[in-house]
């Protein structure tokens, strides 16, 4: 509901009326409400305030039901139809949240996965009664009657399953075909905390970008790097530390990010959100 403010004040008329910042007038046709300045946000003159974000399509609670009236033998695996499956909200908010895409893409890529993962017959049944689906480092998590996905978790920082099932190589890591700075021997994670300065480390264009769209900043901009190093120093003091999931290197979780690091000489390799479940 619209906020009220006396009828003087909006339209000058000698009127106490209360009436809503968008009526046209106060129900007196001569007292019309002249049209309100747009409210912007402090700070984002192009971005209106109130603008919302995109919504998830399914309501939150909708993965609290798992469809446990199905007549199903114990240990009998459903068949799956791919391209009919729902996706609750808690699989998108994962999906949206590692990939930073809408959720109508999280929606298709998290179907095309399991489309992949019944043609490689990686389902498994689990003690809970949820199936499990694999492909490639991706795993999807489904209800008992194999007709919504529940969750959904990766160790692939940035490629969806699509780019990774098309051969589409990592902008870190193996695969890239451009020169890449050698690495020294791994540090263990005291040793690392003592010999690297974190004010001097390097921060990868890919973090930065990352970090950048995240806090709403433009990559290129002086204050962007700016916070980017101090929010990096504070993680590296702060944080708390972990050994990466996917390669060599460790992973600093702090103040809802988490930072993958070369694990040689501290460099920014990744800055993503902490997903739920994350320390």
């Amino acid at each position: 509901m619209a906020p009220k403010l006396p009828c003087r004040e909006l339209t000058g008329a000698d009127c106490d009326r209360p009436v809503a910042l968008d009526a046209q007038d106060c129900g007196i046709a001569e007292h019309v409400v002249p049209p309100q300045p747009e409210k912007r946000a402090p700070g984002r003159e192009s971005i209106p305030m109130g603008v919302r974000r995109p919504t998830l399509v399914v309501d939150e609670e909708f993965d609290l039901f798992d469809d446990l009236d199905d007549d199903l033998d114990d240990g009998e695996i459903p068949s799956i139809d791919a391209s009919s499956l729902l996706v609750s909200a808690t699989a998108q908010r994962s999906f949206t949240t590692r990939h930073q895409v809408l959720p109508e893409v999280a929606i298709d890529e998290i179907r095309f996965l399991a489309a992949r993962a019944v043609e490689m017959d990686s389902i498994e049944l689990l003690d809970t009664g949820r199936l499990k689906l694999s492909a490639k480092k991706f795993v999807l998590y489904l209800s008992p009657n194999g007709r919504t996905v529940v969750g959904y978790a990766t160790r692939h920082y940035e490629r969806t399953p699509t780019q990774v099932f098309a051969g589409q190589p990592s902008r870190f890591g193996a695969g890239r075909n451009q020169e890449r700075r050698p690495r020294g021997a791994p540090l263990e994670i005291e040793e690392l905390r003592d010999s690297v300065d974190p004010s001097a480390a390097r921060i990868s264009s890919l973090a930065t970008n990352q970090f950048a769209r995240v806090a709403g900043l433009r990559p290129k901009e002086a204050e962007t790097s700016e916070v980017l190093r101090q929010a990096y120093v504070d993680a590296f003091t702060n944080g708390s530390w972990a050994p990466g999931q996917s390669g060599p290197g460790y992973e600093i979780s702090h103040l809802g990010r988490k930072w993958v690091i070369a694990a040689d000489d501290g460099s920014v390799i990744l800055c993503v959100p902490l997903e739920p479940g994350d320390a």
